[in-house]
């Protein structure tokens, strides 16, 4: 799975809704080719969308170990 590096970035307007990209709608963690080689997705996550919601899963998707990190610590 090759995410596409130009995905584009979509919302309704300023607080309306999240911004949605075609890179956070193709993930996919529990099927193939994501299963065959993740470190594509997780490429292109952490520089076109670092911190997404995942209508698949419902939950929300931080892809960077900082950002990770700094989450905890602000808890």
């Amino acid at each position: 799975m090759t995410p596409s590096p130009t995905a584009t970035i979509t919302s309704t307007g300023p607080g309306e809704r999240c911004p949605v990209t075609h890179l956070t709608e193709s993930f996919e963690p529990f099927t193939e080719p994501y299963l065959g080689d993740p470190y594509a997705f997780w490429r292109a996550a952490r520089q076109h969308a670092p911190v997404f919601f995942s209508s698949r899963l419902g939950y929300w998707v931080v892809s960077g170990y900082e950002d990770v990190r700094e989450i905890f610590r602000d808890t």
